[in-house]
C-alpha cells in the first residue's frame, strides 16, 4: 500500500515537473514557432532571467512582438 502510494506520488511529481519546464520555457518556444528574428536572444533571457517574473514576462512580450518577413 505504501509502495504504491509512493509510486503515485513519484509520477504526480515528475507530471507536475515536466509541467512547470514547460510553462518556464512558453517564450522561447514561442519564439521559435513563429521564427522570430531575435529567437536566439529571447531564448539566452528566458534561460539566464526567466526565473525572475520580470525576465519570464520580457522575454514573453518580446516573443510576441511583431515578426517582419
Amino acid at each position: 500500500m505504501i509502495e504504491a502510494f509512493l509510486a503515485w506520488f513519484l509520477a504526480l511529481g515528475l507530471f507536475y515537473m515536466i509541467l512547470i519546464g514547460f510553462a518556464y520555457f512558453i517564450p522561447a518556444i514561442i519564439a521559435i514557432a513563429r521564427q522570430h528574428h531575435s529567437r536566439w536572444a529571447i531564448i539566452a533571457v528566458n534561460l539566464l532571467f526567466g526565473w525572475t517574473f520580470i525576465g519570464w514576462a520580457a522575454a514573453l512580450i518580446w516573443s510576441l512582438t511583431g515578426v517582419k518577413k
